[in-house]
């Protein structure tokens, strides 16, 4: 969790740079959001909306996938 104070001193993203830093589209970022897959900023209703690169990386920690074993070939 990030304290208030701690705030100040974080680089706030747009959803722009948000959407482009994890390669997805706003509407998908907004949709992420919405569903509460992804962490965010906004002082009031009809506010903008931003992120900090903990956001962004807590996300990117929810959604990463090991990598698969590979397997021998029968045969």
């Amino acid at each position: 969790m990030i304290h208030k104070g701690e705030l100040h001193m974080m680089r706030l993203y747009s959803r722009a740079e948000t959407a482009k830093k994890l390669g997805i589209g706003l509407a998908t970022l907004d949709r992420l959001r919405a569903e509460g897959k992804i962490g965010f900023y906004q002082q009031r209703p009809n506010c903008k909306v931003q992120f900090t690169q903990v956001h962004i990386d807590r996300y990117l920690e929810h959604v990463e996938r090991a990598p698969k074993r590979s397997y021998r070939k029968r045969g």
